[in-house]
C-alpha cells in the first residue's frame, strides 16, 4: 500500500509539531491533473485565527477540501463555514482512531464494542459541526488503511475527482456563459468549433485539493498514504 514512505525524499513531512510553514503540493500519481496541497496547520501561533489563515493561503482558489481533526475545535467549525460560503466540496476526517480504540479496550475490556465507539464519535462530530452532512465524515488511521474507513474515504475522493475534467460541472457552467457570449457577438455560425476548442483546452485544467486542519492531526501522513 505505502509506496511513499515517511522517510522518502518525496514524502510529506510528518511530525507532531507543524514543520512546514509553506504549502507543498503533491501530484496524485494516477491522475496528473489532480494535486494535494499540504497546508500548514491552523490554530498555531503562526496562524492563530481562521480569517488570517484563509487569506494567507487564498483557500477560496482550491477546488476541494480535506479537513483533518482529532476532535472538533472552534477553528474547525469556522473553516467548515468558510468553505460552505464558497460552495466547495469538503470531507471531515477524524484520524488516529486506533488510539481511541486501544484506550476503550483497556477501559472496558470484553464489554467494548467498536461499532458503538465509532457511532458515538460520528454523532459528536455531527453535533459539533451541524449541519455537516453525515456522508462527509470519515474515521480513519493512516497507518492501518485496511481498517476503519480509509478506503471509503479514498473512494469518496475518487468520486469527486475530475475523471473527465472537460465536463466538470463548474467548467460546464463557464462554457455555457462563454458560449452565450460568443453567440451574442458572432451569431450561431462557428459555435460548434468554438465549443470544441474550449473542451480541448480544458484537458489541462487542474483540480487542487486543500489538505488542512489543526497541526498534528495526520495531514501529511495521509498524503503519503494516498500517494502510495
Amino acid at each position: 500500500m505505502f509506496s511513499v514512505d515517511e522517510g522518502d525524499d518525496l514524502a510529506a513531512s510528518v511530525d507532531i509539531v507543524e514543520k512546514e510553514q509553506q504549502p507543498k503540493e503533491y501530484t496524485y500519481p494516477s491522475h496528473p491533473l489532480v494535486s494535494f496541497c499540504d497546508l500548514p496547520g491552523y490554530g498555531t501561533p503562526t496562524y492563530p485565527d481562521v480569517e488570517t489563515y484563509w487569506t494567507k493561503f487564498e483557500l477560496e482558489k482550491f477546488d476541494r477540501f480535506l479537513i483533518f481533526i482529532s476532535r472538533v475545535m472552534q477553528d474547525d467549525r469556522e473553516i467548515i463555514q468558510k468553505i460552505k460560503t464558497i460552495n466547495k466540496p469538503f470531507f471531515l476526517i477524524h484520524t488516529k482512531i486506533d488510539i481511541a480504540v486501544e484506550s476503550m479496550i483497556k477501559l472496558k475490556n470484553d464489554r467494548f464494542r467498536e461499532e458503538e465507539l465509532l457511532s458515538k464519535i460520528r454523532y459528536n462530530i455531527l453535533k459539533s459541526t451541524k449541519p455537516c452532512p453525515k456522508g462527509n465524515i470519515f474515521i480513519i488511521n493512516n497507518h492501518e488503511p485496511h481498517k476503519w474507513e480509509f478506503f471509503l474515504l479514498v473512494e469518496a475522493i475518487m468520486n469527486v475527482m475530475p475523471m473527465n475534467p472537460e465536463i466538470d460541472d463548474d467548467l460546464t457552467e463557464q462554457y455555457m456563459a462563454d458560449a452565450r457570449k460568443y453567440v451574442n457577438e458572432n451569431g450561431v455560425g462557428g459555435i460548434q468549433e468554438f465549443i470544441r476548442k474550449k473542451l480541448l483546452g480544458s484537458k489541462d485544467v487542474k483540480i487542487r485539493f486543500a489538505i488542512t486542519g489543526n497541526s498534528g492531526t495526520g495531514k501529511s501522513a495521509f498524503i503519503n498514504a494516498i500517494r502510495g
